[in-house]
């Protein structure tokens, strides 16, 4: 979950007896009686924040690194029912997801970076017509794309697409 918070305080998300939001500009999660709060969330600048329930565990993080954690009691209520999101919440939110399984650190980390304005996952280049037609292989290129499902790599030829 992305959040760009315009105050220092308001709900993010809450599902049962689950409620997320911003507590003096620190990211806060309930479950039930038990409360994890930690990690800044500077207003007006966007953060990555994620939340895992499980292992006897909840976990808080913003963008990417662990920031509280607490343990859960043994007969914790379960996280069912309506997603209420943003609810008393000035900001933005974008990129919600809600997974039924407990994702790692090292997921968590990743999801965060690949995403940040740093990014360093994917680089683009902007080529004109003559510079491209200048590198070996000439104005056509080659661009894979790895189905991961099939495990097939597919192909497709580019042709030259100057001025597109």
């Amino acid at each position: 979950l992305w959040v760009k918070p315009e105050a220092a305080a308001g709900q993010l998300l809450k599902q049962g007896p689950l409620v997320v939001g911003l507590d003096a500009g620190s990211l806060a999660a309930s479950l039930g009686s038990l409360k994890a709060v930690g990690g800044d969330l500077p207003v007006n600048a966007w953060a990555h924040v994620a939340i895992t329930v499980g292992a006897g565990k909840l976990t808080l993080y913003v963008n990417g690194a662990q920031a509280a954690q607490a343990d859960l009691a043994a007969n914790s209520a379960a996280i069912e029912g309506p997603l209420v999101v943003g609810e008393g919440f000035k900001g933005l939110v974008d990129e919600l997801e809600v997974a039924a399984t407990v994702r790692s650190a090292d997921w968590i980390k990743l999801a965060s970076a690949a995403q940040s304005a740093d990014a360093k996952l994917l680089a683009t280049v902007t080529q004109t017509g003559e510079s491209a037609e200048a590198e070996e292989g000439g104005p056509e290129s080659e661009f894979a794309v790895l189905v991961k499902k099939s495990k097939k790599i597919l192909k497709m030829n580019l042709q030259n697409v100057k001025g597109h």
